[in-house]
């Protein structure tokens, strides 16, 4: 009787679910807010060449790629709320560590190690929806949770443009590093266990406690089951090379915007602020017209 009242409630009254949320909407803020710091810093700064750019950019997304398959499959077998919660708090620190970024090859690795606990905190709070949404609202969950993550990405690289510009580059890192901070404490309210029962109970729930560490048995279902998702998409050419081609496409967008930064130091008296505000207004026009 009482998940039947959980399920005939609206979202907006399932608190887990606004609480998890409000704190993916903070930590996707995050995820962005860094963006054009870190380009304002290397190409303007310390004047990069336009190849030290496109690397700076592929480090942060080359590791999305790579990992990404694996970190559904983790967040499956260990406590979803302290995944978050990890991740979070390890950006916490690795954003931090750009403010005393003296040469770029520090910027190269904190960008890898920030985006593998990007990779990390998607596919947990992905799973987290299903151990708080009734079935029958799962699809509306995840769509009100792909807009955030989409809206995110727009308002973060435009509001990170106007930080830069009103209050210097080190300001940014210093707010990106609070947003993932109180992103964490966010999620310390949230449930660590499954409030909405499914059919199918998961590998941590059949074992009627939190999976602290992998046994051999473990990791080898851990491969398996990445594996299985592998050849699940070989046996889907259509959706494989769609996948593929996705992914190419806004990895070379990336790489153009990026690029921006060039355009702008050939300008004559050009400052930093300058950079700042076009991508601000750039985010805004973008917003609006989303």
């Amino acid at each position: 009787m009482e998940m039947t009242m959980k399920g005939q409630r609206g979202l907006k009254h399932n608190r887990p679910f606004v609480t998890l949320m409000v704190a993916q909407a903070i930590s996707n803020l995050g995820d962005w807010l860094h963006l054009l710091a870190i380009l304002t810093l290397v190409g303007i700064r310390w004047n990069a060449t336009p190849w030290e750019i496109t690397f700076t950019t592929l480090c942060a997304a080359l590791p999305v790629l790579i990992i990404g398959p694996f970190a559904g499959a983790l967040a499956d077998r260990m406590n979803r709320k302290w995944l978050m919660i990890t991740a979070d708090g390890a950006r916490v620190v690795i954003v931090a560590g750009f403010i005393f970024a003296e040469q770029i090859w520090h910027v190269y690795i904190l960008l890898i190690l920030k985006s593998l606990f990007d990779v990390v905190f998607s596919p947990a709070k992905n799973g987290k929806l299903k151990e708080f949404v009734p079935h029958g609202q799962l699809a509306q969950a995840v769509s009100i949770s792909s807009v955030i993550e989409q809206m995110s990405k727009i308002i973060g690289p435009a509001l990170g443009g106007l930080l830069v510009a009103a209050f210097g580059i080190t300001w940014c890192f210093v707010l990106d590093s609070a947003s993932f901070l109180i992103s964490g404490i966010i999620l310390l309210w949230i449930p660590g266990k499954r409030v909405i029962q499914s059919a199918r109970p998961s590998v941590q729930e059949s074992k009627g406690e939190e999976i602290r560490g992998f046994s051999s048995r473990e990791k080898g279902a851990f491969l398996r089951d990445t594996l299985e998702g592998v050849r699940m998409l070989a046996s889907l050419p259509q959706v494989g090379s769609s996948l593929i081609l996705l992914a190419s496409a806004i990895l070379f967008l990336q790489f153009a915007d990026s690029q921006t930064v060039v355009l702008f130091r050939q300008l004559p008296g050009i400052s930093s602020d300058l950079l700042g505000w076009c991508v601000g207004a750039s985010g805004v026009g973008t917003l609006i017209a989303a």
